[in-house]
């Protein structure tokens, strides 16, 4: 991922000359340990990687964008199980 992530960032970085920040949202169930960054020696390359895992599903039900709250789907439940009613 690393290197895909790399790749991305320089095309974008080639293409419209702004500044950016690149995430993976990572679902799963586990802890993702993928590499987040490349040290060739003469560059250094690093994204931001977020775990929906880590994320309360209450933070997504509390907004007010109907997109947003999809995203509870995804989110840790904690020790509630989710329930539909």
């Amino acid at each position: 991922m690393v290197y895909r992530m790399g790749e991305y960032c320089v095309m974008l970085a080639r293409m419209y000359r702004l500044p950016m920040k690149q995430y993976v949202l990572f679902i799963g169930a586990i802890i993702p340990k993928m590499v987040r960054e490349l040290n060739t020696g003469d560059s250094l390359f690093r994204f931001n990687l977020l775990s929906f895992r880590e994320i309360s599903h209450e933070l997504f039900l509390n907004s007010s964008k109907p997109e947003e709250i999809l995203f509870a789907l995804l989110g840790n439940y904690e020790t509630k199980p989710p329930s539909l009613f």
